[in-house]
């Protein structure tokens, strides 16, 4: 393991301002960590560190799904503020399950710095269509605040 790796990184990130780490789902691996949220029916929350491989994007998609079968809305929060680059098959995984979704799928709200995720997430964009980027945190946090606070009366009336 290398100094600043994912898990030394887990480690030390005890909580984030918005969620706790504790209740989150997580997937680790050298590369990769992981977080998901469902803190508010149909709103689900990520957080991805360092490099998302195949195998953590098969993970996340595997919670959404879950969701997906019981929320009849579903709003996406992705903090990627720390994702520095993604493999071909986390991209094709994430399209795939994005474009199935896309029909119950309010938005994707993504909050990034790397230009070469932000490059990534623009193609997707032509795709799925319902995303939102963020280039800075206090935003992203206040319609993650707002998501949670309003999402779930929504979907309540939507049903």
């Amino acid at each position: 393991m290398t100094p600043n790796s994912c898990e030394d990184r887990a480690r030390t990130v005890p909580s984030f301002s918005y969620l706790p780490a504790a209740q989150a789902q997580t997937h680790r691996s050298e590369r990769t960590l992981l977080y998901l949220w469902h803190p508010a029916p149909g709103v689900i929350v990520t957080r991805v560190e360092g490099h998302y491989t195949g195998e953590a994007a098969a993970f996340a998609n595997a919670f959404t799904l879950r969701h997906a079968k019981t929320d009849p809305r579903l709003l996406f929060l992705h903090d990627w503020w720390e994702l520095d680059d993604y493999d071909r098959q986390a991209r094709e995984l994430l399209v795939a399950v994005g474009s199935e979704i896309a029909p119950v799928t309010d938005r994707n709200h993504i909050l990034l710095r790397s230009k070469l995720v932000a490059f990534g997430v623009q193609a997707a964009s032509f795709i799925l269509r319902n995303i939102i980027t963020y280039t800075d945190r206090a935003p992203f946090e206040r319609a993650l605040a707002e998501a949670v606070r309003t999402h779930a009366a929504a979907v309540a009336r939507r049903a």
